[in-house]
């Protein structure tokens, strides 16, 4: 019984380590959002396009749609994601690129992240994270580890292998 229960938990790490890219062209983000100053409340659709190169370096160009059903898309910055599970984007090809991502990371460990501040504009906010649990879930049909996190500024947020937050795959903190 107990190797039967071990190999059960091997299996579903070895699927949860199955690489679960964030940046993906096939890949649509639908956030809702609110603007305060407006009281507005939308969606916000993000998807990754067309490759660019800048400073040696592939990303993805990101773009947005603010409409119900989009059909208008603007620029919106650029994405990568290197080889060490880590997420990085950058708002202009003149500006460095920030780490928003990190799956590389263990219980216990504290992350420095970064994720855009509001939807009105662009602007980082820098933020560190305490991992103090990690576990899987089912998302279709493969397992992705769901870390939960804690920030003094950045407040409670989650993060999911191959999807990213919770609160919106570029804003990475409580919203």
């Amino acid at each position: 019984m107990k190797k039967w229960f071990l190999i059960q938990i091997l299996i579903i790490f070895h699927l949860i380590t199955v690489s679960q890219t964030i940046v993906d062209t096939t890949k649509l983000w639908n956030n809702f959002i609110t603007y305060y100053n407006l009281w507005y409340y939308g969606t916000e659709t993000i998807k990754f396009t067309s490759d660019t190169v800048i400073e040696g370096l592939n990303y993805k160009k990101v773009i947005r749609s603010l409409e119900e059903y989009p059909t208008n898309w603007s620029f919106y910055g650029y994405i990568r994601e290197d080889t060490s599970k880590r997420v990085f984007y950058r708002i202009n090809g003149n500006e460095p690129d920030k780490i928003i991502y990190d799956f590389n990371i263990d219980l216990y460990d504290t992350v420095n992240v970064y994720g855009l501040q509001n939807y009105e504009d662009n602007w980082f906010l820098n933020m560190d994270y305490y991992v103090y649990a990690i576990d899987c879930m089912m998302i279709g049909d493969s397992y992705r580890k769901r870390y939960y996190m804690a920030g003094v500024e950045a407040g409670v947020n989650e993060w999911i292998e191959g999807v990213g937050g919770t609160l919106g795959i570029l804003r990475n903190w409580n919203g």
